[in-house]
């Protein structure tokens, strides 16, 4: 889908299935049926379009410090400017927050942010630490709650086993890590003025991780350096101590 939760486009919203909807069961009990699954296309594409309403968090996860976007629909409330959600840190008490309605009627939406557990609290301030889980509620105009959780990862990615494999004109560049990351490979030829001006990156998350540099020159000598962030935005760089 696109937008992302807790973004906007001026071009509206999309829903892209790789596969035919004839492939989902039409029969099958919810939510595992064809049924649903278009109810949930049509509830993002124009939200609140079934009188539903929903709360999410942007990320699955973030780090300390980081900024968090919560984001609500209800389109009973659509005009109403904002309401009215709560967030709880760990074992904290929830604390209201006031989600802002965007430009889309009816979406409504708030950025707080997460700080050390020896850092000042106040307004849309939380403290944090690793393992806590966020858990924001909302109860919506027809006086159903919702609930949305995510969790405070905030230890960086360990990377293990860099390797490259060169070929003519092109490299693949593997590595391996403890938890799930996407991939990016920063590269230039040795010697230029900037030695990493060039990258190649896989937003796909994974522990094992390859990744092909294409558009070199044969008989060269490249240096390069991989960078893997996990879900909560936590980054970890590695060059094998400049090797």
């Amino acid at each position: 889908k696109f937008p992302k939760t807790g973004q906007d486009s001026a071009s509206g919203r999309v829903v892209f299935y790789s596969f035919a909807l004839e492939a989902v069961p039409a029969e099958t009990d919810a939510p595992n049926n064809r049924a649903t699954l278009l109810g949930y296309a049509l509830e993002f594409l124009v939200p609140g379009l079934r009188g539903l309403s929903s709360l999410a968090f942007a990320q699955a996860a973030y780090t300390v410090p980081s900024s968090v976007v919560i984001e609500a629909t209800d389109s009973r409330r659509s005009g109403q400017g904002f309401v009215e959600a709560s967030l709880s840190v760990g074992a904290g008490a929830p604390q209201p927050v006031r989600l802002d309605e965007t430009p889309s009627k009816g979406v409504f939406r708030r950025r707080v942010t997460l700080v050390s557990p020896d850092a000042l609290e106040g307004p849309d301030r939380f403290r944090a630490q690793h393992g806590d889980l966020l858990t924001a509620q909302y109860l919506d105009a027809a006086g159903t709650a919702s609930t949305a959780t995510a969790g405070v990862d905030t230890i960086a990615p360990k990377i293990t086993t860099v390797a490259a494999e060169p070929a003519y004109n092109e490299a693949i560049v593997t590595w391996e890590t403890d938890k799930e990351t996407d991939a990016l490979v920063k590269y230039a030829e040795a010697g230029v003025a900037f030695p990493i001006n060039r990258t190649a990156y896989s937003g796909e998350l994974s522990t094992s991780h390859e990744v092909l540099l294409v558009g070199l020159l044969p008989d060269r000598e490249y240096v390069f350096e991989v960078v893997s962030r996990d879900v909560a935005g936590n980054v970890t760089t590695d060059n094998k101590d400049g090797e």
